[in-house]
């Protein structure tokens, strides 16, 4: 069953219980309120009926003094203060079998007979403060019956009206709900043929539960769209890195096995080439996993980290390699919640390119942001520079400013992608400042950030 005739049936069906249980409540009131009203009216005409009489003054009345003033009983009888009939008015065997009672307050009921209503009325007669008799009167009750006939007959005709109209609404309101979701479903199922990706049309009112659920869709599709977009250019960008360095040890490989076996100087730049190039794509395999793990949205193993000694850490593990100064200008009591392990891998890239592109010495400085209480690192070198309109490309995946000056450098073009990438996990930002043949300056904004189920 589909869920817009789902919709449908259950809307109907709660209408429908929700209205019948409302034709119960009016009509039970209606018959409260009509039996209370003729109740009273009969109890002010018997106790007109009564008036000051005693039983013996009503005994001796005639009957045309009990038509007068009660002129549509079925049934009048007197008792005397102990239940005996006195007196006795009435043809239905039926209502003269019901057994006489002497009350001290006024007393009714409802009687059924044959299909009928009657209104019993037990009313006490007093004689100085003190009961000496009862009066008990019958009256049929027509005029609510034939009311009840008639408030039974508009409830069902209102009812049928009402279900009906709320089959008609409830499809219309199921078709209307539905309309966005048996939208999206065909959405999905033509991307799913078509392998294109298609968004929801913007909904009229865009606030409510269907309004978010489209825009969510549409996002999450644009996010689908760009993420397979990305995907492929990676694949592509890592194809055409991977083609160079395999076609170089190929080149190389076949020079080898023609010439270079017997020339020693031949095979020496032959295996130094291939383990070059080698070296090389293991570089970028371990990049490329950098950056898989990334994509996927790893988990951060956040810790309290004293700025200043990680950075001389990680100081201290590139001079040796490079042989050159780095300055770091550190507050000593300056800490920041990170994943140490990637704020690390941020810092080797940012002093690695640095050290690549400058012969002067390298500095790093730290402070904390006044506004929020955020970090702002800072890696400044007096190198060659980014040209102007190149500096928004840089962190894209394999671009490289000048091609064989990354070759001569060993550079792949992956790793401020790969840092822009550690910093927004850490929902912080990156930025450069760089003119050329003056130097650059690489700016990491971190966020105040509390270890989880810490305060």
């Amino acid at each position: 069953m589909s869920m817009k005739r789902k919709i449908a049936i259950l809307t109907t069906l709660w209408f429908s219980v929700l209205l019948i249980i409302v034709d119960i409540a009016v009509y039970n009131l209606f018959i409260q309120t009509a039996t209370d009203n003729e109740r009273d009216s009969l109890q002010t005409k018997t106790e007109v009926f009564i008036g000051n009489k005693s039983i013996t003054d009503l005994l001796n009345e005639s009957p045309s003094y009990f038509q007068t003033h009660l002129p549509n009983y079925d049934m009048v009888r007197l008792l005397d203060g102990h239940g005996e009939i006195l007196k006795q008015i009435g043809n239905d065997k039926d209502l003269l079998k019901i057994e006489p009672q002497s009350v001290e307050t006024v007393k009714s009921e409802v009687l059924k007979d044959n299909g009928k209503q009657f209104l019993m009325l037990r009313i006490p007669v007093d004689s100085s403060n003190k009961i000496v008799g009862t009066v008990e009167i019958v009256e049929r009750l027509d005029a609510l019956e034939e009311n009840r006939t008639i408030l039974i007959s508009i409830l069902m005709l209102v009812t049928i009206g009402a279900i009906f109209l709320s089959v008609l609404s409830s499809r219309y309101l199921s078709k209307m709900l539905i309309k966005p979701i048996s939208t999206m479903s065909q959405t999905m199922e033509a991307v799913e043929r078509s392998l294109q990706f298609s968004k929801l049309p913007d909904l009229p009112n865009s606030s409510d539960e269907l309004g978010v659920m489209s825009a969510t869709f549409n996002r999450m599709m644009q996010r689908l769209e760009d993420s397979f977009h990305r995907h492929r250019q990676f694949i592509s960008d890592a194809s055409h890195e991977l083609k160079t360095p395999i076609t170089i040890i190929e080149s190389y490989a076949r020079m080898l096995i023609r010439w270079g076996m017997n020339n020693p100087s031949t095979r020496e730049e032959a295996i130094e080439a291939i383990y070059g190039e080698a070296v090389r794509m293991k570089e970028l395999a371990h990049q490329l996993l950098d950056l898989a793990s990334l994509d996927d949205h790893q988990q951060l193993k956040l810790e309290q980290v004293d700025l200043k000694q990680l950075c001389k850490m990680t100081v201290g593990s590139i001079s040796g390699i490079y042989s050159r100064e780095i300055r770091v200008f550190i507050p000593q009591d300056l800490s920041v919640v990170v994943d140490l392990m990637k704020m690390k891998q941020i810092l080797h890239i940012l002093l690695d390119n640095a050290l690549k592109y400058s012969s002067e010495p390298i500095e790093i400085i730290a402070e904390k942001d006044e506004e929020d209480g955020g970090v702002v690192i800072r890696v400044k070198d007096k190198g060659i520079g980014i040209p102007d309109h190149e500096l928004e490309q840089v962190f894209e995946r394999f671009y490289r400013i000048d091609e064989a000056r990354n070759r001569k450098t060993g550079g792949i073009g992956l790793g401020l992608s790969i840092a822009k990438r550690i910093v927004q996990l850490h929902n912080g930002t990156i930025h450069i400042n760089s003119e050329e043949n003056v130097g650059t300056e690489v700016i990491v904004y971190l966020p105040p950030t509390t270890i989880p189920g810490k305060e």
